[in-house]
């Protein structure tokens, strides 16, 4: 279980009310779908979060992902992983 005050989460009112509706799933990202694991990624500041990290578990992409040395390559690998269970991330 994670502390959810850890994440790197957007700092808006969207995002808190957010957080708040979802808190019990959102502290236990390994048993989150993969469609809620990309809900939780747009709601927080940069690709660097345990959502994206499970979801790139969850892809066989998390050695790659981790070891990506730009955002723009992390968020490359995110998007291509998100294609894969058949959603998109911007």
């Amino acid at each position: 279980m994670i502390d959810l005050n850890t994440v790197n989460w957007r700092k808006d009112r969207i995002t808190e009310r957010y957080v708040c509706e979802h808190t019990d799933i959102l502290r236990k990202p390994r048993k989150m779908k993969p469609g809620e694991l990309g809900d939780a990624c747009t709601y927080c500041e940069t690709n660097e979060n345990p959502y994206a990290e499970e979801l790139m578990r969850r892809a066989g992409n998390l050695e790659a992902f981790q070891s990506a040395t730009t955002p723009s390559e992390k968020g490359k690998i995110l998007r291509q992983a998100a294609k894969a269970f058949g959603f998109m991330l911007y």
